[in-house]
């Protein structure tokens, strides 16, 4: 490894002080945003989330099951306090102050000072998760989950202490009850562990220096093979990570008599990505309300009514919608899975239907439109640039299995611009590194110096991100020339609420 592309020294986080001067401005620039946005309206799921954390406060009780808890409960905790929505959007910028801080952590570890403090800079400043922190939906929250437990996980896969699984398994379940889709990335985790406690036995194998007193801390002589220790501290994780759902899946058994994990989305989600209606249609731009119907009704309602026999009715009229058209559900979810990718954002989607309260000037519009598009592009071209060229790390194998699992995910079910967001954050990391040495990893993808299967894994990705982005001009023009007129949401309405 060359010297430019070596993580060396890194200097603490509490004691960096570039890192200081980014989250100031940052979180300057969005306490600004929370104060003069707090009076906008709120829109589609932050009138939801607003109604059950008020029932929530001041009922005690908690409505319905179409929705995961904990960001409603962080909710009204601040609406019981007295400081309303302003007091959830303030609380938002403190808990992506840390998510950048976390960045910066383990961008540090992987390769240096450098990545670290663009990491933490790319987090704290990506225009979209600058705008979306006042917004009031799961995402500034589950970011920060997720990242602690990432952290957690890169920082002590190796090592041989038992604690940090557990930790990471308490925060997964706590992301879990955020936005429950992360569930089901829990099981990938169980190769990931193996292939660290591979690595684990040969650093000790070959005499790593703290190795001996790992062991030693942890009552263990090395006598246990790597598959037996990996498979343990994946119980582990997965012990912690149910303990904290567990409770939350009693509760909905004992209060709808029906098994809910966490919630009934996720089954409405799959029937509405089989769907031939909703098949190759942009739902940032439009959604009707003959999506997710059971039995000739809204499943929200027949879910509130009777959730097993909805999540029943729903995976079964999935699965017939599939079996009827393979073909086309196949085609859907290519459709589907790239849109995950799209250059449209929860940011431009709110600026040209006017969702900030008032009429935005054209040229704002123009400029936050190329900005945002601008960063994305970046930020994805050298993420991916940055895992195509960094060592094999704990971290890589996370962010590449979590770009796997979301892609795969969404594209079964369906995909919105807004569930990239908790990406972004995992992107940062690798593209911090590409950016922090640009010319030694540049070097490496040449076939000479580098795996071949990489460098023509990367020329694929960036074909197919390509040809999404090509698709996507005709709305990154319309905002530019027409404020987005032409790609306005539209809320196809014609049955009654119940």
């Amino acid at each position: 490894m060359q010297a430019s592309d070596s993580p060396g020294p890194r200097r603490s986080a509490v004691r960096d002080p570039v890192l200081w001067i980014i989250l100031v401005l940052s979180g300057a620039l969005k306490l600004w945003l929370a104060f003069s946005l707090d009076s906008s309206p709120s829109v589609l799921d932050e009138r939801d989330y607003l109604q059950i954390a008020q029932t929530l406060a001041d009922q005690g009780r908690y409505p319905g099951n179409f929705r995961p808890p904990l960001y409603p409960a962080y909710m009204a905790m601040m609406i019981s306090l007295g400081w309303g929505t302003l007091g959830m959007r303030v609380g938002q910028v403190i808990l992506s102050t840390i998510s950048a801080v976390l960045a910066y952590r383990i961008a540090g570890r992987m390769s240096g000072t450098p990545a670290a403090r663009i990491a933490g800079g790319l987090l704290a400043f990506d225009p979209v998760l600058v705008m979306f922190t006042h917004r009031l939906w799961s995402e500034t929250l589950f970011i920060v989950l997720l990242l602690a437990a990432l952290d957690i996980l890169s920082a002590t896969a190796v090592t041989r202490r038992w604690w940090p699984w557990a930790s990471a398994g308490l925060l997964l379940g706590l992301a879990g009850l955020t936005r429950p889709v992360i569930l089901t990335f829990v099981p990938l985790l169980l190769p990931w562990a193996l292939l660290q406690m591979r690595r684990a036995g040969r650093m000790s194998g070959a005499g790593v220096q703290d190795a001996k007193a790992e062991q030693a801390n942890d009552g263990e002589q090395g006598s246990r093979s790597p598959a037996r220790a990996g498979c343990l501290r994946f119980g582990l994780l997965v012990l912690a990570c149910s303990a904290a759902v567990a409770p939350w899946t009693i509760r909905n058994a004992l209060v709808h008599d029906a098994f809910i994990v966490v919630d009934t989305n996720g089954p409405f989600n799959f029937l509405v990505g089989s769907q031939p209606e909703a098949a190759f249609v942009d739902k940032d731009s439009f959604w009707s309300q003959r999506f997710g119907l059971v039995g000739g009704r809204p499943y929200q309602v027949v879910a509130e009514q009777d959730a097993a026999a909805a999540q029943r009715m729903a995976m079964q009229q999935a699965w017939e919608n599939i079996k009827g058209s393979p073909g086309r559900f196949a085609r859907r979810c290519l459709w589907e899975a790239s849109r995950l990718w799209t250059l449209d954002s929860f940011l431009l989607r709110h600026l040209r239907n006017g969702w900030y309260g008032r009429a935005t000037a054209p040229l704002f519009t123009a400029m936050m439109t190329l900005l945002a598009a601008g960063f994305f592009v970046v930020l994805v071209l050298a993420a991916f640039a940055g895992l195509a060229t960094e060592a094999a790390s704990p971290f890589r194998g996370l962010a590449l299995l979590l770009i796997v699992h979301a892609t795969i995910l969404f594209g079964i079910t369906y995909a919105l611009s807004r569930y990239c967001l908790p990406l972004h954050a995992v992107l940062a990391i690798p593209a911090a590194g590409m950016l922090s040495s640009f010319r030694c990893r540049l070097s490496r993808l040449k076939p000479a110096g580098f795996r071949v299967h990489r460098v023509l894994l990367l020329v694929a990705v960036v074909t197919i991100l390509g040809w999404q982005w090509a698709g996507d001009l005709p709305m990154v023009w319309d905002m530019m020339s027409n404020a987005g007129a032409g790609h306005l949401f539209h809320m196809e309405q014609f049955l009654s609420p119940r």
